[in-house]
């Protein structure tokens, strides 16, 4: 096998550490408060309650879970942030799937919409899913955590009549990128990818489906 270039390698480390899975709920609100454009839509009065929103979000999904993990690695217990073996996992994936339950319930707290809520649930669903299938086969956590971004994409496209056409298109692209970076890297094969994709999508998907009868009860 022809070895790959340092560059390529440093390439596919960017990608794989921006949109790490700790931060798929940050990107998640990012992209429906300022880039897919729902920012009034949702509801959110001002910048700064939106601001507050994804503030909250990273704090408690991406922060504190991150901070456990760089705890784990100082002493020993985690070989590398990426948790490229999969016994070094189940710890991790324990406490960020019980972060994300918390983090969606002060996001409640703070009057975001119930149907968002409840699409993003979707992710804590598939987190869950992806800490029990780990104890068996290494499913690709990245790769689930792009699927649930797409599907979350698609849904505010869909759901609040946006022409969000080049933002699901570019979520999609990353999501190859992402994918392509794994393989890269040597830390998944195709099926790992594939199968995390389908997760991640088929749950927010889903969850977003479920959530449409709260929509049509606020309007």
């Amino acid at each position: 096998m022809k070895p790959i270039s340092k560059n390529i390698r440093r390439i596919a480390k960017f990608f794989s550490t921006v949109f790490h899975p700790l931060f798929a709920l940050t990107w998640a609100i990012i992209i429906m408060l300022f880039v897919i454009g729902a920012f009034h839509i949702t509801g959110f009065p001002t910048l700064i309650y939106a601001l507050r929103v994804t503030g909250t979000t990273f704090f408690f999904s991406a922060l504190i879970p991150l901070a456990l993990i760089l705890l784990l690695l100082a002493f020993g217990v985690i070989k590398s942030i990426y948790m490229t073996r999969r016994a070094e996992r189940a710890l991790p994936y324990a406490f960020t799937t019980i972060m994300i339950g918390y983090t969606l319930v002060r996001l409640y707290d703070i009057v975001v919409p119930i149907n968002i809520i409840l699409t993003l649930a979707g992710a804590f669903v598939a987190l869950l899913i992806v800490f029990i299938v780990n104890f068996f086969w290494k499913i690709s956590a990245h790769a689930t955590a792009m699927g649930g971004l797409a599907a979350f994409s698609v849904y505010l496209s869909v759901v609040y009549s946006l022409n969000a056409y080049v933002t699901v298109s570019a979520v999609f692209l990353l999501s190859g990128v992402v994918a392509w970076s794994r393989l890269i890297l040597r830390c998944h094969t195709i099926p790992q990818l594939l199968a995390g994709f389908l997760l991640g999508f088929i749950a927010i998907f889903l969850a977003g489906f479920n959530s449409s009868q709260y929509l049509l009860l606020e309007m």
